[in-house]
C-alpha cells in the first residue's frame, strides 16, 4: 500500500514543480506564460445560516461550507456534527473491521427522537426505510443487514445545500418524531465546467489506541494486529449548458473500502478480504420555460455492495445490498402565486447473497477436518430478497394578502415492500460417527459412508411476502407580520391506510423583535407525527421453520442412511406480530428561542421541550407447544415513549477571509427502549428484582435512572474556524468536538440469590467524555487556463486521542486515532 502514498507525493510534486516552473517562467520573460485564471477575492461565510424568528428550528448548511468542512470520507451527514441538536452513534470510533469497511452515511437522531424517525428527503425524493433497519449482523439468516435508516445517498462533491429541522417544523413537513433533513444536489452550472477528484486513505496513515480494558488485558505484551484496510474515493462531475435556457449536470462518484478480516483461531486465522463498494450516478437537468417557469429533472443510480462472512465457517461468504434509484420531475412557476408539482419515484433494493445449504460436520472425519472446533461449519444462510419502492405526487401553493402569507400543499405517497427468500435453505446438524454407516444414496457432505451421517436439518421455506400501504396528507400554513409581531400557524392532516388512523398535527409559532440588535424572541407549540414500519406486517408473513431428523436403519452388521429416513421432528410457525388497532406515534413539543447579533455575528439561544407517545414496542415472547408445533407471537403496543429536554446555543460570524462557529448543547434523553423491535425490558412485563448498590430495586425503577444508552451525551461542545489564505491559494478548516460523559446502569450479566430470592446484579458504568480536532486543507498548486489543480487533506482526530469507551468498544480492543485522505482534485 505504500505504492498509493509515493503516487499522491509524485502528484504534489508534480504540481509544486508545475507552479514553480510557471513562476519562474513569468520571472524570466524568456516564454509566454500562459495567463493565470484567478477568481475574485470569495469571502467565507459563516458555517451555517441559523433561522430565526418562526423559524429558529432550522439552520442551513451551504455549498461552500460542505466543499470546506466534510470529512474524507465524503459523508454529508458528518457535516451535522456542528449542529447542537443532532447526536451520532458513540461507536462511531470502535476500529472493528466491520466498522472500517461500513462506508455508508452515519445514522444521527434530532431532539432526542430515535435514529430511524427523522424525515430525510434528496432532491425532495422521500428516502426513509420503511423496513427494519435495526439489524446490524449479516449473518442473521432470517434478516438482512441494513442499520442505515437513510436508503439513499451521494457524495458530497454533488451536494449543494442541506437543511435541518429540529423545532418549530412547519406544517409542510410530516411522518417524522425526531427532525426533518433535506438534501438538495447542487444545480447544473449555466457555464461548462468538469471537476475530476480523488482521494486515499489506509491503515498505514491511520492511527490506532488501545481501549483501557485492552490495556490492561494486553499489559505483558503480545498485542493482537492492528486493523489492515484500504479507502479510496473518486468521481467526476461535467456541466453542459445546452442553451441560454437549459442545462444538465452528469457526475459519477465512486467510492469503496477493503479490509482484512481474519477466520477464528480454530478455523486457522485465515486471512479474508472483504470490502464494500458505493456508486453515485447523477443527472440532473434545468429548462427555464419562461421568466416564471421552470422545470427541473433528476435521476440518481446509488448501489451499495457489502461482503462479509462469520469467522467461524468456510464457504460463507454474504454480499449485502442497498441503495437504489431515485427520480424526480418537478415543474415550479413564481408569481403572485407561486406553486410547484412534483412527482418522484424512489427504489431500494436490500437483498443479500448467500450459499443456500450448510453442514455442520465433525473434524474427525475427511470432509470435516478442516478446523479445530468438534464440529465444522461450511456454507451459508441463503438468499433474500428485499426491495421497497416509494411513488409520491407533491403540490404546494403560496400568495400574500397583504401582511398575511399563505402556504398549502397536498401530498400522496404509494409504498410497496416485498422480501422474499427464493429458494428453500437448509442446515445440517448433528453428525453421527460409526464406522458401519453405508449412505444409499450416495456420497455427500451429509452423508459419507464408514465416518458419519448428518441426522438433522433446519428447513428453511422459500416464501414471498408482500405489503402495501397508501398515505395521503394536506396541509394549511399561515404567517402574520404585524410591525415587530410575527405569527405563524399551521394545520398538518394525515392519512395511512396501514394503520388506517387520520391524525391531525397543530404547529404554532410567534416571534417578536425587540429594538436592538435584531433580536427577536420566539416561543411555540407543536406536534409531529410519525409514520408505520412495515417490518411487522412482512414478519407475519414468513413460513413456519421445520426441523427434520432421522435415525439409520441397521441392516447386519452396517447402520443404512438414506434420503427416505427423514422425518419432521418439529415444527415452529412464523412469529404473530399482533398488531391491530395501534395508534400513530406522536411528539408533542415546546420550544422557545432568542435569536440576535452578538459579538459581530449572530447568536441563537434555544431551548426544546419534547414528549414522545404511543411509540412502537413489542411485548417479549409468547410460545405455546400443541404436540409437535410450536407457537410464537409478539404483541404490539403503543407503550414505548421518549422524553427529550435540551437548551442550546450558537454563535458564528464571517471575518472576510475567515468564518467562525461555535455551539454547546446541554440536554436529557430517555427512552422506554432502543427500537421498535426491542422487547421492552420487562418494563410493561414483569418487573425484575435488582441488586445495585446495596440496595434493592427493580427493573423498571433502573430504566427510570437511566438516560438513553446511544445516540445520547448530556454535553455537546463545538467549535470551527475556516479561512482563506495566500490570495485565495489555500483554504482551511479546522473543527474541534467535544462529547461529554456519562453513567448508566447496567446489568452485569451476574446473579445473586438473597433469601430465596434471584436479583439481577446492577454496576454504574462511566462513559467517558471525548475530545476530537478534524483539520481540512485545500491548496491550489497550479491555475492556469486549462483548469486548477488542487491537493487535498482531511486530517480527522488530529491530536490523536480516544473517541469511544471501553463498554462501547467490546467488539475491538482499538479505536481509530489519527486518520488522514490525501487527495487532489481537478476543476476546468
Amino acid at each position: 500500500m505504500m505504492r498509493m502514498h509515493t503516487a499522491w507525493i509524485a502528484i504534489a510534486a508534480a504540481g509544486l514543480w508545475g507552479g514553480a516552473a510557471q513562476a519562474q517562467s513569468d520571472s524570466d520573460g524568456a516564454a509566454e506564460s500562459l495567463p493565470e485564471v484567478v477568481a475574485e477575492g470569495e469571502q467565507i461565510a459563516p458555517p451555517a445560516k441559523l433561522g430565526t424568528g418562526v423559524a429558529s428550528g432550522m439552520t442551513t448548511i451551504d455549498r461552500q461550507d460542505i466543499q470546506l468542512r466534510t470529512p474524507g470520507s465524503g459523508d454529508v451527514n458528518r457535516l451535522l456534527r456542528i449542529l447542537p441538536t443532532v447526536q451520532f452513534d458513540q461507536t462511531d470510533g470502535v476500529a472493528s473491521q466491520d466498522n472500517i469497511q461500513d462506508i455508508r452515511p452515519a445514522n444521527i437522531t434530532i431532539s432526542g427522537g430515535h435514529y430511524y424517525a427523522n424525515n430525510i428527503t434528496l432532491d425532495g425524493v422521500n428516502i426513509n426505510s420503511r423496513l427494519d433497519v435495526t439489524n446490524d449482523n449479516p449473518q442473521n439468516g432470517s434478516e438482512v443487514a441494513g442499520p442505515s435508516s437513510q436508503t439513499h445517498w451521494l457524495d458530497s462533491e454533488l451536494i449543494g445545500k442541506i437543511t435541518v429541522f429540529d423545532s418549530n417544523v412547519s406544517a409542510e413537513y410530516g411522518n417524522f418524531t425526531g427532525g426533518a433533513v433535506t438534501i438538495e444536489t447542487r444545480d447544473p452550472s449555466r457555464t461548462f465546467g468538469v471537476t475530476a477528484t480523488a482521494s486515499h486513505t489506509s491503515d498505514e496513515v491511520t492511527s490506532f489506541k488501545l481501549t483501557r480494558s485492552a490495556e490492561a488485558l494486553y499489559e505483558d505484551g503480545d498485542l493482537p494486529a492492528t486493523p489492515e484496510f484500504e479507502k479510496w474515493r473518486y468521481g467526476a462531475t461535467i456541466d453542459l449548458p445546452l442553451s441560454d435556457r437549459a442545462a444538465v449536470l452528469i457526475a459519477y462518484n465512486h467510492s469503496e473500502s477493503r479490509v482484512t478480516h481474519f477466520a477464528s483461531a480454530k478455523y486457522g486465522n485465515a486471512q479474508r478480504r472483504f470490502r464494500d463498494l458505493s456508486d453515485n450516478v447523477l443527472v440532473k437537468g434545468i429548462f427555464d420555460i419562461d421568466n416564471a417557469t421552470v422545470l427541473r429533472g433528476q435521476f440518481a443510480y446509488s448501489p451499495y455492495s457489502s461482503t462479509s462472512s462469520t469467522d467461524v465457517a468456510v464457504d460463507a461468504v454474504v454480499n449485502s445490498k442497498g441503495g437504489g434509484i431515485t427520480s424526480k420531475l418537478e415543474l415550479e412557476h413564481t408569481g403572485t402565486v407561486n406553486w410547484k408539482v412534483e412527482g418522484s419515484y424512489a427504489y431500494t433494493d436490500t437483498s443479500r447473497t448467500a450459499p443456500g445449504v450448510q453442514y455442520n460436520i465433525p473434524n474427525t472425519t475427511t470432509n470435516g477436518a478442516f478446523c479445530d472446533n468438534s464440529s465444522c461449519t461450511i456454507g451459508g444462510i441463503g438468499d433474500l430478497d428485499q426491495t421497497q419502492r416509494i411513488y409520491t405526487l407533491k403540490g404546494t401553493m403560496s400568495t400574500e394578502l397583504g401582511d398575511l402569507a399563505l402556504r398549502g400543499g397536498v401530498d400522496y405517497e404509494h409504498v410497496t415492500a416485498r422480501k422474499s427468500r427464493p429458494v428453500d435453505v437448509l442446515a445440517y446438524s448433528r453428525g453421527k460417527l460409526a464406522s458401519n454407516i453405508v449412505c444409499l444414496d450416495g456420497e455427500s457432505l451429509d452423508c459419507a459412508s464408514g465416518e458419519y451421517a448428518l441426522e438433522q436439518y433446519n428447513y428453511s421455506k422459500a416464501y414471498n411476502a408482500r405489503v402495501s400501504l397508501d398515505s395521503a396528507g394536506a396541509w394549511l400554513e399561515g404567517t402574520l407580520e404585524t410591525g415587530t409581531l410575527t405569527l405563524r400557524g399551521g394545520l398538518r392532516y394525515d392519512y395511512e391506510s396501514f394503520l388506517g388512523n387520520h391524525v391531525l398535527a397543530p404547529r404554532f409559532a410567534a416571534a417578536y423583535r425587540l429594538p436592538w440588535n435584531d433580536i427577536e424572541v420566539s416561543v411555540g407549540a407543536n406536534r409531529y407525527y410519525g409514520t408505520s414500519m412495515l417490518s411487522y406486517a412482512l414478519r407475519e408473513q414468513y413460513p413456519s421453520t421445520e426441523l427434520w431428523r432421522r435415525t439409520g436403519v441397521s441392516s447386519g452388521s452396517d447402520l443404512l442412511y438414506s434420503d427416505d429416513g427423514w422425518a419432521l421432528y418439529s415444527v415452529t410457525n412464523a412469529t404473530s406480530y399482533r398488531n391491530s388497532n395501534l395508534k400513530t406515534p406522536y411528539s408533542d413539543e415546546l420550544t422557545a428561542a432568542v435569536t440576535g447579533r452578538a459579538l459581530g455575528g449572530v447568536a441563537r439561544l434555544k431551548g426544546i421541550y419534547r414528549d414522545g407517545k404511543n411509540a412502537f414496542v413489542r411485548t417479549p415472547m409468547l410460545t405455546e407447544d400443541a404436540g409437535n408445533l410450536t407457537l410464537r407471537y409478539y404483541n404490539m403496543s403503543n407503550d414505548g415513549w421518549t422524553k427529550y429536554r435540551g437548551v442550546s446555543f450558537e454563535w458564528e460570524r464571517s471575518l472576510g477571509k475567515h468564518a467562525l462557529g461555535f455551539s454547546v448543547n446541554y440536554s436529557t434523553t430517555d427512552r422506554s427502549n432502543p427500537d421498535y423491535l426491542e422487547d421492552v425490558d420487562d418494563l410493561f412485563w414483569d418487573v425484575l428484582p435488582v441488586l445495585y448498590d446495596g440496595g434493592f430495586y427493580t427493573s423498571r425503577e433502573i430504566a427510570a435512572l437511566n438516560d438513553a444508552s446511544n445516540y445520547h451525551s448530556p454535553l455537546l461542545i463545538n467549535a470551527t474556524w475556516s479561512g482563506s489564505w495566500l490570495s485565495d491559494r489555500l483554504r482551511s478548516n479546522v473543527s474541534v468536538h467535544f462529547r461529554s460523559g456519562f453513567d448508566y446502569i447496567e446489568d452485569t450479566l451476574v446473579n445473586q440469590t438473597i433469601e430465596g430470592v434471584r436479583y439481577d446484579v446492577y454496576e454504574l458504568v462511566h462513559y467517558s467524555d471525548a475530545v476530537d480536532v478534524d483539520l481540512n486543507l485545500e491548496a491550489d498548486v497550479v491555475r492556469s487556463r486549462y483548469g486548477t489543480l488542487t491537493l487535498t487533506a482531511a486530517i480527522s482526530n488530529l491530536f490523536d486521542t480516544k473517541q469511544s469507551d471501553d463498554d462501547l468498544a467490546g467488539s475491538s480492543p482499538y479505536l481509530l486515532g489519527r486518520q488522514a485522505w490525501i487527495g487532489a482534485k481537478y476543476r476546468f
